[in-house]
């Protein structure tokens, strides 16, 4: 059985390993074949409006009524075809490019696509081969523990996945209350200036409620990021900490005495939300760094794995 899969995957090998060179040039190609198409777009165009110059001129148009007139619709004519074909030919001459490219793009992709297939079966090859390579004592025990610090290191990137992702749902909601702090306070001044008109007070209290609704969101998106960033920490076995940067912002306007008390609420919260913002700046930074780390040691495991699998006998 070990026998007959090891030439199984022998015979495979070879159109795997061009995978990365084959998607490479598909990819090329289609920014080719999409560049192509948007040019002779354009020249069609231009080719398009000089055939009806030409029609323009053949009819009763004004056009061709007023170079008749003048005694020159004859050269203005002949100059209009010459233009016309010109623009012709260069169509014609794009649309052959573009049928080689066609055609070279739709060899690629079927290779691509057959390569693919490929390399499903040889991994389901390398599965089964593994499979019974972990009844040798001789490979079990390695096999074992790489497929242990595998799942380990992967369970870590999507818990990192997840932090990361309410981090930046937590920065999307600061990003909004900062905008609307800065919209009440400035209709804040206004206001004041303005001696408390009505219209200005009105969108005042306006802008006033909406930045306590925006900071309830920030609130809530800071919370679950804080409850992400604790399962990273009880996941990560290694020396990756965080501290507890993130705070429950409180800030609420009603019952404010002076106008002067509700502008030094809205800098202190216009404050602590950019504070907040480095902070987590800070700490996606290290998360990113962090979750590159472990993909790249999850690939020389990988590759350490199949190595084993693959030259086991």
């Amino acid at each position: 059985m070990l026998e007959e899969i090891n030439q199984n995957l022998k015979e495979l090998e070879e159109d795997v390993l061009l995978k990365e060179r084959v998607e490479l040039r598909v990819k090329e190609l289609k920014t080719l074949l999409d560049q192509h198409l948007t040019k002779r777009q354009r020249t069609f165009a231009i080719y398009h409006q000089e055939k009806k110059d030409v029609e323009a001129l053949k009819s009763l148009s004004l056009a061709s009524l007023y170079y008749r007139l003048i005694g020159k619709n004859e050269d203005k004519l002949a100059k209009e075809e010459r233009e016309m074909l010109d623009a012709k030919m260069l169509v014609d001459r794009m649309d052959s490019e573009l049928a080689l490219i066609e055609d070279e793009y739709a060899y690629e992709k079927k290779r691509l696509d057959d390569i693919i297939s490929k390399e499903r079966t040889y991994q389901r090859l390398i599965d089964e081969k593994k499979t019974l390579l972990k009844q040798l004592p001789s490979v079990r025990e390695d096999i074992t523990r790489i497929d242990s610090e595998i799942i380990k290191k992967k369970t870590m990137i999507k818990e990192i996945d997840e932090a990361l992702r309410a981090g930046e749902h937590a920065q999307n909601a600061l990003h909004q209350a900062s905008a609307t702090l800065n919209s009440a306070r400035n209709w804040g001044i206004y206001d004041i200036m303005s001696k408390k008109s009505l219209i200005s007070s009105m969108v005042k209290q306006n802008k006033l409620k909406s930045a306590q609704s925006d900071m309830s969101r920030a609130n809530h998106s800071l919370e679950r990021f804080k409850s992400e960033m604790n399962d990273v920490q009880k996941t990560y076995t290694d020396e990756l900490t965080f501290s507890g940067f993130v705070k429950t912002f409180d800030i609420w306007f009603d019952n404010i005495f002076t106008d002067i008390h509700v502008q030094r609420r809205i800098n202190a919260a216009r404050d602590d939300v950019s504070s907040t913002n480095r902070s987590i700046d800070d700490a996606l930074r290290s998360l990113k760094n962090e979750r590159d780390k472990l993909v790249k040691e999850v690939e020389v495991l990988e590759e350490e794995l199949q190595e084993i699998i693959v030259e086991a006998r």
